[in-house]
C-alpha cells in the first residue's frame, strides 16, 4: 500500500492591528492633539470634540479662580453655547481648581436655603437663622449682630419698622440703606456699586462715574498692582474670604 503524504499547512497571518485614530489639533491652541471620536467636553454638546484637555483646565480655572464664576461655563467650541454641569468640571478641572469649585458651589447652595444669612461684619460665617421672626441674628463665629431682615449690619437703637421709616422719610438714606444690603462700595473711590450677576469679580464703571478699579464682592481684594489678584492669585483676597487660598 502507497503511504498518504500530508499536506503542511502555512500558518495564518496574525490580524492587522486597527488603523490609529485620526488625529486633529485643538482649535483653542492649535498644539495639543486629540482623537476624531474623543468624547465632547460636556453631553449637552451636539458636536465633535474640538478643545483638548489642557485648554479645558485652563478654561475653567480661570473662571473659578479668577472671576468667582461657578454656574455659567461652557463648551469653548465657537458657537457652542452648551452648560458644562458638575461632573464636566470634575473631569478637566485640577484638584485645586476643583476643591474651589466645589467650595464655592457650596456657599452658593447655602445662600438659597430659606432662613441662611451671611453674617454682614465679613468674618466669612453664616447660618441658619433658627428664628426668622426675631430679625437680631447673632454670628457662631464673631458674636457680632447681623440684621436678619435687611442683610445688613445690626441697626443699634433702631427697630427694623424705624430703619424702613428712615428710607421713607429721605432718599438719600434709602439708597444708602439699598447698597448697605443689596451692594458695596468701591475700595477706592467709595462709589456705590449694585451686584447685578453671580460673579464676585466687580468692577467700578467710570461711565457711570466710578474709577475703573476691579475688586473683589466679598472682602474688597484688589485685582490689579503688584499685590493685585491677578499678580499672587489667591493669596491676595483678606484670609476670611471665600476665594482664599
Amino acid at each position: 500500500m502507497g503511504q498518504t503524504q500530508k499536506t503542511q499547512e502555512r500558518p495564518s497571518a496574525p490580524p492587522l492591528p486597527p488603523p490609529p485614530p485620526k488625529l486633529v489639533n485643538c482649535s483653542i491652541c492649535n498644539v495639543n492633539d486629540i482623537t476624531e471620536n474623543e468624547e465632547a467636553v460636556t453631553g449637552n454638546c451636539k458636536h465633535k470634540r474640538t478643545v483638548c484637555d489642557s485648554c479645558m483646565a485652563r478654561y475653567i480655572s480661570e473662571e473659578v479662580t479668577g472671576k468667582g464664576n461657578v454656574a455659567d461655563m461652557e463648551c469653548l467650541e465657537d458657537g457652542c453655547k452648551a452648560k458644562l454641569d458638575f461632573n464636566d468640571v470634575k473631569r478637566f478641572a485640577t484638584k485645586d481648581v476643583f476643591e474651589r469649585f466645589d467650595t464655592i458651589t457650596t456657599r452658593r447652595c447655602l445662600e438659597s436655603m430659606d432662613g441662611f444669612a451671611w453674617c454682614a461684619h465679613g468674618c466669612g460665617c453664616g447660618q441658619i437663622h433658627s428664628n426668622p421672626t426675631y430679625n437680631i441674628m447673632r454670628c457662631h463665629g464673631c458674636k457680632k449682630k447681623t440684621c436678619f431682615k435687611h442683610k445688613c449690619v445690626w441697626h443699634e437703637g433702631r427697630t427694623c419698622g424705624q430703619y424702613d421709616e428712615d428710607a421713607k422719610a429721605s432718599d438719600e438714606v434709602a439708597l444708602l440703606q439699598y447698597l448697605e444690603s443689596n451692594g458695596v462700595r468701591c475700595p477706592k473711590c467709595k462709589h456705590g456699586i449694585e451686584k447685578s450677576s453671580g460673579c464676585d469679580h466687580m468692577t467700578c464703571k467710570k461711565n457711570v462715574g466710578g474709577c475703573g478699579a476691579e475688586f473683589c464682592y466679598r472682602c474688597g481684594a484688589d485685582y490689579n498692582g503688584d499685590k493685585g489678584i491677578r499678580k499672587v492669585g489667591n493669596k491676595a483676597h483678606k484670609s476670611t474670604c471665600t476665594y482664599h487660598a
